[in-house]
């Protein structure tokens, strides 16, 4: 890396953390359902961070003093005005020279231990947001600052419902004499309340109708449900069926 960006420049000024380096950060991933994002819900998020190996303490077993940096982990060097802090090469930053690696982390000094956290995601949050839980994330040194948790949201498909920001969209099917003459129609919305739909004489397929503040919410609103009709035609008629349909293009011939 390169000077002002990298471990140099964090060695000699030190971190945000009051000089102490930050660790890596760890990914998870949340799946919500549509509803869950209408109404905003409570996940919890299992994942595996890197810790600190508490029987050996993250020194990876038992041993003697490292020589290099007199069992301090750190190596300092004079250079000009700075004083340059590295991770000592020769222990790793353990301050000892291991002869009998621990057990439980096989002489690492961390493990991936399994928990989980709840997180509290917001209503009408977006596919693709990313949640940051600061210090959930890794321990990559002994004595340096946990890194941050990342969840990505991924909202599932629905069967119904399609979404467009914080609108929704729809299709809903009518009956082709529906679309002539007109009707009134139930719809049931993603809260699964009903509300209804005028459809006015001679809708066109494709049409679209909109209904106000029943998309999902924003900050300060609402989005909108906008239907698009598609029109049943159909296709077994009978001989009275056929008989009304000739006298029906007859009569609108007469008026056109």
């Amino acid at each position: 890396s390169d000077f002002f960006g990298g471990d140099m420049f964090a060695s000699v000024f030190g971190s945000r953390s009051g000089g102490r380096r930050k660790s890596s950060d760890i990914k998870a991933s949340v799946a919500l359902t549509l509803e869950e994002v209408l109404n905003g819900v409570e996940k919890q998020v299992t994942y595996s961070p890197r810790k600190i190996c508490n029987p050996c303490h993250g020194k990876g077993g038992t041993g003697k003093s490292c020589h290099a940096c007199n069992g301090s982990g750190q190596i300092r060097k004079q250079n000009g005005p700075f004083l340059i802090q590295t991770t000592c090469g020769h222990c790793y930053g353990r301050g000892m020279k291991i002869t009998k690696s621990c057990e439980t982390c096989n002489g690492q000094g961390f493990i991936n231990e399994s928990q989980t956290v709840a997180i509290q995601v917001p209503p009408g949050i977006e596919n693709g947001v990313i949640l940051a839980l600061g210090g959930r994330g890794n321990i990559d040194v002994v004595g340096s600052v946990p890194g941050d948790l990342h969840v990505h949201v991924h909202v599932k498909p629905h069967e119904i419902f399609q979404r467009d920001g914080h609108h929704l969209l729809m299709t809903q099917t009518i009956k082709f004499w529906d679309a002539c003459l007109g009707a009134k129609l139930s719809i049931e919305t993603l809260e699964k309340k009903l509300v209804h739909l005028k459809i006015p004489p001679g809708t066109k397929f494709g049409q679209v109708f909109k209904i106000t503040k029943h998309g999902l919410p924003t900050k300060r609103s609402r989005g909108d449900l906008f239907i698009q009709v598609m029109i049943d035609i159909p296709t077994d008629l009978t001989n009275e069926a056929k008989q009304a349909l000739k006298e029906f293009e007859m009569a609108c011939a007469a008026t056109s």
